[in-house]
């Protein structure tokens, strides 16, 4: 893993083959490894470079800044039904369903499958989402780990905490933890 530093800014990425340089950037809820089967196959007739977005794992944390709050607002702004597809995609990459998906996201927010629908039929931005949800599983302190380069037990916004511990369940769905563990039953 190599570092290039960039206004400020520490990001770790990796740089393998020769050739016409190609370059792979993830989504929101990923890091540089999401493209380690591409790479391997590109780096045979390419030079391939996969990185990690700032705040993303395993790049250093940063201060909160007025940058930071405005990438803040604009994931607060996000479109959940636009997201929700990549939780299962990534899910169903890693051969579980959309069905476990959407057991977590009854869990941690107490919505149902009619509601979950309701809200992916609005088109509603995450911070509507969760301010809509019925109740917050209490349990969710019980949410620990580093998601995005954080722990999410420490991230002090609330708004982003709750985004963040649904990043992890569907994070820990990907990695093949029983519904069980993820459910923290």
């Amino acid at each position: 893993m190599k570092q290039i530093k960039i206004n400020g800014a520490e990001l770790n990425y990796t740089d393998h083959g020769s050739g016409e340089p190609v370059v792979f950037v993830h989504g929101v809820l990923e890091d540089y490894r999401t493209w380690e089967a591409q790479a391997d196959r590109f780096s045979k007739n390419y030079r391939v470079i996969t990185y990690s977005r700032r705040f993303n794992f395993p790049n250093k944390n940063s201060k909160l800044t007025d940058k930071t709050y405005l990438d803040n607002t604009r994931v607060y702004r996000m479109s959940f039904a636009g997201v929700y597809p990549h939780y299962i995609k990534k899910a169903e990459k890693k051969g579980r369903t959309k069905e476990e998906v959407d057991a977590i996201i009854f869990w941690l927010t107490g919505y149902d499958k009619k509601t979950l629908l309701q809200q992916i039929d609005r088109k509603i931005d995450f911070e509507t989402f969760f301010a809509q949800a019925p109740q917050l599983n209490p349990d969710v302190t019980k949410i620990t780990g580093v998601i995005c380069g954080y722990r999410v037990e420490d991230i002090e916004d609330k708004l982003m905490q709750k985004i963040r511990y649904l990043d992890k369940l569907i994070d820990e769905l990907a990695k093949g933890k029983t519904m069980e563990k993820i459910l923290r039953k």
